[in-house]
């Protein structure tokens, strides 16, 4: 019989590096270039297409119109 744990398990944890993006949001987009990101990593402007794929070790970053980082995300 399975244990309590393996009937409902937890969620992974969030393993993207969006913690490092965040104090970035609001800036332009050059100032990813100050800091090393680890793969994978994506950039979103506006209406991009992406893939549905679920990966918690992507961080995604989000872009306004004018180039400015609005978001991190993992996925």
């Amino acid at each position: 019989m399975p244990t309590p744990a393996e009937q409902d398990p937890k969620p992974a944890a969030e393993s993207c590096a969006k913690d490092m993006v965040t104090p970035l949001i609001g800036k332009d987009k050059s100032a990813l270039d100050t800091i090393s990101l680890p793969d994978p990593v994506r950039i979103l402007p506006p209406n991009s297409v992406m893939t549905r794929d679920y990966r918690l070790d992507r961080t995604n970053i989000d872009l306004d119109e004018d180039g400015r980082i609005v978001r991190a995300w993992c996925g």
